[in-house]
């Protein structure tokens, strides 16, 4: 689990979990099925092929 803390304290000011493994320019998660269909198409393919060969 993720926690946000603050600096100076560090003081907890949220938690969360998230399924995403890719991050937007503002660190905020991201599904690259909506957001770059070709890399997720390229990942898909990959595990597809890597599958195949097991």
């Amino acid at each position: 689990m993720r926690r946000i803390r603050l600096g100076k304290t560090e003081m907890v000011h949220c938690r969360g979990l998230t399924k995403h493994c890719f991050i937007n320019e503002a660190g905020k998660p991201v599904s690259l099925k909506q957001s770059c269909l070709e890399f997720h198409d390229m990942f898909a393919k990959g595990l597809c092929d890597y599958k195949n060969q097991q």
